[in-house]
């Protein structure tokens, strides 16, 4: 019954070791074919088997490199079934497949330090009972205290191993962030040398912690007692190494993306401020040649029918001086929404997309801008130009046979202003574990998938916030502000 409680009790843990290789692998991995759906069960079904077949091929701690052969094998049918079952670069893989040994190892020897420091239970269990003077106990109930001792030990140390390895892969979940940013070799190295360094550090507690003379097991912390302080100590730094160096590298990430965004809208803002003024230009100088073009073909007109020329002569001089007017309506802005920075970037955007995508219709009509709408031109230009980058992008990657459609509207709930943008899509959309919004589908990930998180920064300057979701095919995305003389009043 004693070992039947010991091996269910082990059995249970590599159960949950199996689970928390299940999650981690859900949390960062994506299944490699569309055959092989629900890798992560089967990535617990063989953590299961591996476990309870190394268990049975080298039972508990041994002396020379049986452990270090188990832990090889181990390592190599991890980093196998990931290259087999998911994708990602090899890299990537390999980092992970890493960190996953050293939190596993790491957690083992800390927890394993509970055995180490109960050892001394049983010295005090042979002084008081073996004494002279001690109290009589039969052999049996001896037998039964150590053993209970001895299972009650195990139980918390495989209770403490099993928590302390999810909650090493839960925090490292939780700084890595950023799941879609690319690895190179100098980030791979600068990540994977802590995780390497505390998986040796354990291979070499594997080979060393237990040793055989004359016949007899002895245990490394029995002659060096102050590595008892030392080698958790050790392995505490080694843990806080590889959550310092991902959550650094995770932040370097934001940083340089919120740089390199901050460019791009600057860049943006400068070529908006630039095709304002251009476009101020071009629509004083079209409305006084409008206002006089008018008048002149009025007084043409008029002279036409007074001389006359014959009916046919007439008619074919009022039909060009027709043709000439609605030319100069035509001249007039295609949107007018009482926002100069808006009509701007509707007419840059849909004159850059009427190339690139044919019958692509953009209706804008229901887009009014309050009169009282104090919202920074920055902003603005912000909000608008990544929102119908994003529609735009949406929209070309439909078929051509495909109807093609933005449509942009406003309203007004008491001080707060929605602005509100619907488009045709293809009813695909790609969402990260953990993500807010979905992940862009360009290769080059590190400069897009950002005007989301653009348009988040820059409405939460106005208490505002950016919500989306899907109606069969067609994409809605809303935009919530404050005006700024809103916000004066508050503070």
């Amino acid at each position: 019954m004693y070992n039947g409680l010991l091996t269910l009790t082990e059995l249970l843990s590599i159960v949950l070791q199996g689970w928390i290789l299940s999650y981690f692998t859900g949390q960062f991995m994506q299944d490699g074919q569309e055959r092989w759906r629900g890798c992560r069960y089967f990535m617990w079904a063989a953590w299961i088997l591996g476990k309870v077949a190394f268990r049975i091929w080298t039972p508990g701690i041994n002396d020379g490199l049986r452990p270090l052969w188990k832990l090889v094998v181990l390592y190599c049918l991890l980093l196998l079934s990931f290259s087999l079952l998911y994708r990602g670069s090899v890299g990537y893989r390999l980092y992970l497949s890493v960190v996953f040994m050293a939190f596993h190892e790491i957690s083992f020897f800390l927890a394993y330090m509970i055995i180490v420091w109960g050892n001394s239970i049983f010295d005090l269990y042979l002084w008081y009972f073996l004494r002279a003077d001690g109290p009589v106990i039969s052999d049996k109930c001896f037998l039964f205290l150590m053993q209970a001792t001895e299972f009650l030990l195990l139980a918390l140390e495989y209770a403490v191993f099993t928590l302390l390895f999810f909650l090493c892969v839960r925090r490292f979940v939780k700084k890595y962030r950023e799941k879609d940013s690319d690895m190179g070799g100098m980030e791979l190295l600068f990540l994977g040398v802590p995780a390497m360094t505390g998986v040796l550090i354990c291979v070499l507690l594997r080979i060393i912690v237990v040793t055989v003379k004359d016949g007899i097991p002895e245990l490394l912390y029995d002659n060096y007692p102050l590595l008892t302080v030392i080698v958790p100590v050790i392995l505490l730094l080694c843990l806080k190494s590889i959550l310092c160096s991902v959550g650094l590298w995770q932040d370097m990430i934001v940083l340089n993306r919120e740089k390199g965004s901050r460019m791009v809208m600057e860049q943006q803002v400068r070529s908006m401020q630039e095709h304002m003024q251009e476009m101020n230009r071009t629509y004083a100088h079209i409305r006084g040649m409008k206002h006089d073009m008018k008048n002149q073909l009025a007084v043409m007109h008029e002279l036409v029918r007074q001389r006359g020329d014959g009916e046919e002569k007439q008619q074919e001089l009022t039909d060009w001086m027709g043709v000439l007017e609605r030319t100069m309506d035509s001249l007039e802005p295609a949107f007018k929404t009482g926002n100069m920075v808006a009509d701007a970037v509707l007419h840059m955007k849909f004159h850059e997309a009427a190339e690139k995508i044919p019958k692509l219709t953009m209706d804008a009509d229901g887009l009014i801008f309050p009169k009282g709408l104090q919202i920074d031109n920055y902003d603005m230009t912000v909000i608008l130009c990544n929102a119908l980058d994003n529609a735009l992008e949406a929209c070309g990657r439909l078929p051509a046979e495909d109807e093609k459609w933005i449509r942009i509207f406003s309203f007004q709930r008491g001080r707060l202003f929605f602005l509100q943008v619907e488009n045709s899509f293809n009813g695909c959309i790609l969402c990260r574990n953990g993500r807010e919004f979905p992940a862009t589908n360009k290769e080059d990930r590190k400069m897009h998938g950002i005007g989301f998180l653009n348009m988040q920064a820059s409405a939460e300057k106005y208490c505002g916030g950016v919500d989306w979701r899907t109606e069969g095919k067609t994409f809605v995305l809303s935009i919530m502000l404050k005006s700024q003389n809103d916000l004066d009043k508050v503070v």
